[in-house]
């Protein structure tokens, strides 16, 4: 499966560049003295990656009438996550709390990943993409939290659950995109930008991942197809306004 979208993604990435060398240098004019749009470079394989585990996550949900509720008494669905949680306040992860759970769950996973608005929108679920199944649209795909093998029966998460916290509330760390275990906050470029938006994902499952302490995301996401029971989503934003 991420083989396929992988190459997919190669492909796209690789017209992209034909179509902009074949394009310039055509009557003759410069575009020096208008302003334009900065040249986009291209994907790293890292960004790839992430973008073809956010497609994966997408085909998770089909079919599914997201009846988990996931609530954080820190912010509201769809609005600012506080800066206490992001790499420029403490960086601690955010309380949060969910019910609906199926009866018949052997496990839980907490998903979080951010794109930033240009590859926003979840029309007809899933996350990151305004068109299903798209590729080469979001430019900052991130993964920001990987905990697997929660408990069925658990309903919350308190605030600052840290990298060696996870036994504690019963479940594994992940390796998230800022290469280590647990939560990494809220992190785009210094200075004014683009809103980035941050799905968190909880995924009911009829079995544990079993995974190791620290499984990178494709690993994750891997393991979680075709064993997903129900799910729920909590939407969080930032910006840097400095």
């Amino acid at each position: 499966m991420y083989s396929q979208v992988l190459l997919a993604l190669l492909i796209a990435t690789a017209l992209s560049v034909s179509v902009t060398a074949c394009s310039g240098g055509g009557d003759g004019t410069s575009d020096q003295d208008e302003p334009s749009a900065p040249k986009e470079e291209p994907q790293s394989v890292a960004s790839e990656e992430a973008e073809a585990a956010n497609i994966m996550l997408r085909n998770l949900e089909e079919g599914l009438a997201a009846g988990i509720v996931l609530t954080s008494p820190a912010f509201t669905d769809g609005e600012a996550i506080p800066g206490k949680h992001a790499c420029y306040g403490q960086d601690v992860s955010p309380p949060l709390s969910w019910s609906g759970v199926p009866s018949d769950a052997k496990s839980v996973a907490l998903v979080v990943f951010e794109t930033d608005e240009r590859g926003s929108g979840r029309q007809g679920g899933g996350a990151g993409f305004g068109v299903a199944g798209q590729v080469g649209e979001a430019e900052d795909d991130r993964f920001h939290w990987l905990l697997y093998d929660l408990p069925p029966d658990a309903t919350e998460l308190p605030e600052t659950i840290r990298h060696n916290d996870a036994q504690r509330v019963g479940g594994t760390h992940g390796t998230n995109d800022f290469d280590r275990l647990g939560w990494g906050g809220p992190c785009p470029p210094f200075g004014p930008g683009s809103v980035h938006l941050y799905y968190f994902m909880i995924y009911a499952l009829d079995r544990e991942l079993a995974l190791a302490e620290g499984a990178t995301k494709l690993e994750v996401v891997e393991a979680l197809e075709g064993h997903v029971l129900d799910y729920g989503q909590l939407t969080g934003t930032y910006q840097v306004k400095w």
